[in-house]
């Protein structure tokens, strides 16, 4: 299977970086320090520890939407357990490896926490060479949507449960789908 990188530091810095940025500045040095070591190595592991908190939010700054869609989905299923956790003790699960789904679910997002630590900038470097073949020669970030992110998550933190469903309530009386 061929998975080499074809491209050029040249374009691999003119794709990660944001308009004013240079080469020195701190995340295009980061993945162009990334870059030179996997052409030197091929090594495909390295730390990326933005990704490992902010998995999410890291690959939304980065424009790799459908790896962000991914991890909306695999958080759905795991952190709003939509029957999981019921299917898995049916199954009997907790019986069998005597632990609860809540466990399996917390090693699971663990594990996908760690796979991201080392292999996201891999991921990255992957995505920017097949966009780079594919003639898109600058991505840059995308801060603007990583703030809008950060301010839904502190309104909803910051406005109390019974206030957001007095909200939610009058919003689906008035669109009359309550």
């Amino acid at each position: 299977m061929k998975n080499e990188v074809t491209i050029t530091r040249e374009q691999f810095f003119e794709f990660i970086k944001s308009k004013e940025e240079t080469e020195e500045n701190s995340s295009p040095k980061y993945f162009l320090d990334y870059f030179d070591s996997y052409q030197k190595t091929g090594k495909k592991t390295s730390w990326n520890w933005a990704a490992f908190f902010f998995n999410g939010l890291w690959f939304l700054h980065r424009k790799m939407y459908f790896y962000w869609a991914l991890i909306l989905l695999y958080d759905a299923v795991l952190v709003f357990d939509v029957g999981i956790g019921s299917f898995l003790s049916n199954l009997g699960v907790d019986r069998v490896l005597k632990i609860t789904p809540s466990v399996v679910f917390m090693v699971i997002s663990v594990s996908l926490h760690i796979f991201l630590l080392r292999y996201s900038n891999y991921i990255y470097l992957r995505y920017a060479n097949k966009k780079i073949r594919g003639g898109t020669l600058n991505r840059g970030t995308n801060m603007w949507v990583v703030w809008v992110l950060v301010l839904v998550f502190l309104i909803k933190i910051c406005i109390p449960e019974p206030i957001f469903l007095v909200i939610k309530g009058k919003l689906l009386d008035t669109l009359n789908l309550a």
